[in-house]
């Protein structure tokens, strides 16, 4: 990440500090680790993330609740504004642990803009997870030289994992030759000016770049990893030189941070400058007689004796919480075990309180209850065999269990269901305790368009046929019935008489039906004249005579076409002894044979023979002309 100090000219000796503030996403500008690989290694759960208002840096646990990091990742924030993260990927959602931190220092003369004395530590506000062990920061007594040019030194830190678009908080491990060593004010070396109280490496073939601030330089001391130096400048955009703060050299200011004043929390006698952690806090002595305590509000660090009230167990979990009641550390009643369970037998052990063993698999512990069937202990557990099957098949009788007597019918009342769950055969209902079956179902829907059917469990199912199936809807109005998406529809039959007199519907019964009209009822006339209903027939009134006097025409006004003179069929009677023949009214003398003349009724038709004949007769009769 890059530093909030100016990099200065010719060589870049930027501290490797956050460049964006805390954030759940982090991100970096700059360089990666170079020729990093990712750790994983339980020695290493040490080296953690520390977050401030600045952004992000890594640090490396150096006690039980000791941070060490850089200089220039606190500089400004406060320890409430601080978080540090144990696991190997610190972004949210990676299963980093974060623990708050409770107190800050950092080197009274550090100078971010000189890249001098850029050390600091953090105290936690509670222990780390119980699976990190420190790593223990290097003595004077070990201290770094120049004799450890070309010693190999491991460099760990959450910087980017490859190249700008790399992603940053993933613990990445490598390591390189230390190859310059500065004590004093004014160092220099390939192109490396040189920093007081710090140790370089060439970056080649590895080295630490921006996103490892504060991360450590671990070296072997017979046999044990120490932190030796703590990530602080570069040069050359990561490309020429990595240094890191000598540690030993500050083993003064560490040490008198690791061990806190009386009534500081602690976890290990080491941490307190006293030697001695009582009841979790430092104190000015052991504070282990009955009744005395360390840990008082108000008086923390000082061994005092506890009001009534405080507790002081003996670790007897037998024998009751104790409390101090003046100055006395007095039992409660002793610890009840009984779980009430019968397949248990109960005890209490001092370490651990009450016990619950179970009895051997199989003794009985009935509970005179024979409805829930034999009861045995099983793991502890008393279990019945299973339940008494009161059920008798009946579904005309209430079946139950009586705890001494054992099951009970009892006949049930009249009008009970007791179907089968078949709509198809009716609704059965218990009558004298007998099921009765009910009528079946009726699914006739009356659309000849469906198929009608009743299935067990479902009811009623109607299935619509095929469209163009014929079909009859029962209506003698309606012909050529087909089925057209389950409906049965057919052509209307049509009733018009072409009489203007009646009115015309369809029953669907009785078929067509021509009802007369009122007598008087206009019904048009047209070229006729103006017409009337009469007897259900069109008859004109004053209309235009259409008479031709000619006896063997039928005359008549059509309302459209006027007069009408249609011929009367031959045989047609036109008159005493004269019939219609071809048009015309001709005598006819003798049509029986006796002479007479009577072969016709007038206004009746002859038989065809006689119309034979008198068409025979006028025939001769024109040729003797």
């Amino acid at each position: 990440m890059t530093s909030r100090w100016t990099f200065l000219a010719l060589v870049i000796a930027a501290t490797l500090a956050a460049c964006s503030p805390a954030d759940p996403e982090l991100e970096f500008i700059g360089y990666p680790i170079i020729n990093g690989t990712p750790d994983t290694s339980q020695e290493h759960m040490a080296v953690v993330g520390v977050f401030s208002d600045f952004g992000m840096c890594t640090g490396t646990l150096i006690h039980h609740r000791v941070v060490l990091t850089a200089a220039h990742c606190v500089d400004g924030s406060s320890a409430a504004d601080m978080v540090v993260a144990f696991g190997d990927n610190i972004n949210w959602g990676g299963g980093a642990i974060r623990v708050s931190v409770a107190d800050k220092w950092q080197h009274p003369s550090y100078s971010g803009s000189q890249n001098t004395n850029d050390i600091a530590l953090l105290r936690l506000s509670e222990s780390p997870p119980v699976a990190v062990d420190y790593i223990p920061h290097l003595p004077e007594s070990l201290q770094i030289t120049t004799a450890d040019i070309g010693t190999v030194a491991e460099y760990v830190g959450f910087g980017q994992t490859s190249g700008s678009g790399g992603q940053s908080g993933i613990k990445m491990t490598m390591t390189n030759q230390i190859e310059w060593v500065c004590y004093s004010a004014s160092c220099s070396g390939w192109d490396n000016p040189g920093k007081m109280n710090t140790f370089c490496e060439d970056q080649s073939p590895s080295g630490v770049c921006f996103g490892d601030s504060g991360g450590p330089a671990l070296i072997t001391r017979s046999g044990t990893d120490y932190t030796a130096g703590v990530a602080s400048y570069v040069g050359g955009d990561c490309r020429s030189f990595g240094c890191h703060t000598k540690v030993d050299e500050y083993e003064y200011y560490i040490q008198e941070f690791i061990t806190m004043a009386n009534g500081a929390a602690c976890v290990h006698d080491s941490e307190c400058e006293s030697g001695i952690c009582s009841d979790h806090v430092c104190c000015n002595r052991r504070c282990i007689e009955e009744c005395m305590a360390c840990d008082l509000p108000g008086s923390e660090g000082q061994c005092l004796p506890a009001p009534d009230g405080y507790f002081c167990p003996d670790f007897n979990k037998c024998d009751g919480m104790e409390v101090c009641q003046g100055g006395v550390c007095t039992e409660s009643p002793d610890l009840d075990c009984d779980d009430n369970r019968v397949c248990t037998i109960d005890s209490c052990e001092p370490s651990i309180g009450c016990i619950h063993e179970p009895v051997p698999d199989g003794t009985s512990c009935s509970d005179n209850d024979i409805c829930n069937g034999v009861e045995t202990c099983q793991s502890g557990v008393c279990r019945a065999t299973g339940a008494l099957d009161c059920d008798d098949g009946d579904p005309c009788t209430f079946d139950s269990c009586h705890p001494v007597d054992g099951c009970q019918h009892t006949q049930a009342p009249d009008g009970t269901s007791c179907g089968d769950n078949n709509d198809c055969n009716g609704t059965e209902v218990c009558v004298s305790g007998v099921c009765q079956p009910g009528s079946g179902a009726v699914c006739d829907d009356g659309n000849p368009c469906t198929d009608d059917q009743c299935i067990p469990g479902t009811g009623c199912v109607y299935t619509s046929y095929p469209n163009g199936t014929p079909c009859d809807d029962g209506d003698i109005c309606t012909t050529g019935e087909t089925c057209s998406s389950g409906v049965c529809t057919g052509t209307r039959v049509s009733c018009d008489d072409n009489n203007s007199c009646t009115e015309d519907s369809c029953d669907p019964v009785a078929g067509c039906l021509h009802t007369a009209m009122a007598d008087g009822t206009a019904c048009g006339g047209g070229m006729c004249g103006q017409a009337v209903c009469m007897g259900g027939l069109c008859q004109p009134v004053d209309g235009v005579s259409c008479e031709d006097y000619d006896p063997c025409t039928k005359d008549w006004c059509d309302p459209q076409q006027g007069c009408l003179h249609e011929s009367l069929p031959d045989g047609y009677e036109c008159g005493k002894c004269y019939m219609c023949v071809g048009g015309q009214c001709i005598k006819v003398t003798d049509c029986g044979g006796d002479g007479g003349c009577g072969c016709g009724v007038a206004g009746h038709e002859l038989p065809l023979w006689m119309g034979l004949c008198a068409l025979a007769l006028l025939v001769v009769g024109r040729r003797r002309r």
